[in-house]
């Protein structure tokens, strides 16, 4: 397709890279095998030292819709801060220098966004193995909406961030309504998404959802994420404590938006102590910064267990409320391998109950 200069596309897609040289011709590829057609690819270079750069000059000699662009090192967030600066689209897409959307991604999207007038679109994903390109996963958290519907977002606040996943990449946002509400990517190591799609998700009024896998994420490439949360184990709550007090300041006074943060805030910790349970230095870093910082300013200490939603949510409050850090770890280290994945249902009993009966006796607790 041709374009006259000065065409203003109807998609801009911002794509940080950092050494993706392994991955990013394929991610790019995918951008091409689109059957929407009108779109502008911004490439953020975030200070690669491998051959990424001339992997994506190449793809913008041959073609005019793809778009170097050069920073500084400066880590994902800032890429993505960088592209929104840039991006003259109509809607704006993310997308991670290792993983590929569907040849219908920008068709499918862009026309449900057209159809329903929404703030944001929201499409399921896959999994899948870099190494074989089996799936591993497929979303299927948005069946239960209807295709073509305009949902406004102060209907789905029960649960809302449990429903919602708090990833930039299988969204597509209306640029207009991202220019009215400029959250920004933090730079932080990793979840520094987190705080800009769970503000965006409650700025928006209204969303609206497709139902098909549109994002492929791709696994297995060698870095494990399971290190990288343990060598910075406090990012995740540190995105969920910017994240709260955005959605605080949006929804002052209004209950539900409140309630709907804090369950995600509270989930958030015990989802952390998990990925870190293996290893004591990090799990004990994230244990004391929540009950030395977080659990105050969050005003948790104040709320029943009927305020934290789910009954394993409810549960996980109530027993670290009354068991020693030694004692919440040594259950978890029961109910989960090393990869952090659960075991099955009856491989959590004897953990489980060994917690309860601990938090029904409880020793000396660091809370009093």
């Amino acid at each position: 397709m041709e374009y006259e200069a000065g065409h203003t596309p109807e998609v801009s897609v911002i794509i940080p890279v950092y050494n993706n040289e392994a991955y990013i011709g394929e991610t790019l590829n995918s951008l091409k095998a689109q059957t929407f057609a009108d779109f502008e690819a911004l490439c953020i270079d975030d200070g690669s030292s491998d051959h990424s750069a001339e992997i994506i000059q190449n793809h913008e000699a041959a073609d005019p819709r793809f778009h170097y662009i050069y920073q500084e090192n400066a880590g994902a967030g800032p890429a993505r801060n960088h592209g929104l600066r840039k991006a003259r689209g109509k809607y704006i897409s993310f997308l991670d220098g290792d993983d590929l959307y569907d040849p219908n991604f920008l068709k499918r999207m862009v026309e449900a966004l057209e159809r329903t007038q929404a703030d944001v679109c929201i499409c399921e994903r896959e999994n899948f193995n870099s190494g074989n390109g089996q799936i591993m996963f497929r979303g299927n958290r948005y069946q239960r909406f209807e295709e073509n519907r305009l949902y406004p977002a102060k209907d789905l606040t029960d649960g809302y961030y449990d429903l919602m996943t708090v990833f930039c990449w299988d969204k597509m946002f209306r640029h207009s309504f991202l220019q009215s509400h400029p959250y920004e990517f933090q730079s932080l190591r990793h979840s520094n998404d987190v705080a800009f799609v769970c503000s965006t998700m409650a700025a928006a009024g209204t969303v609206c959802f497709v139902k098909e896998c549109l994002v492929r994420y791709r696994k297995g490439t060698g870095v494990s994420t399971q290190d990288h949360v343990v060598k910075y184990p406090l990012c995740a709550i540190e995105a969920f404590d910017q994240a709260r007090e955005n959605v605080y300041l949006l929804h002052e006074g209004d209950a539900a938006w409140q309630k709907a943060i804090d369950q995600r805030c509270a989930n958030a910790f015990f989802n952390t102590f998990k990925k870190t349970v293996n290893d004591d230095r990090a799990c004990r870093e994230v244990y004391d910064a929540f009950v030395n910082r977080y659990e105050t300013a969050w005003k948790f200490r104040e709320k029943p267990l009927s305020y934290f939603g789910t009954m394993d949510l409810r549960f996980k409050m109530w027993c670290y409320r009354r068991v020693s850090y030694e004692a919440l770890r040594k259950a978890y280290l029961k109910m989960y391998r090393e990869s952090g994945t659960k075991k099955r249902i009856t491989d959590l009993i004897l953990p489980y109950g060994e917690l309860l009966i601990s938090s029904l006796f409880p020793h000396s607790h660091p809370r009093g």
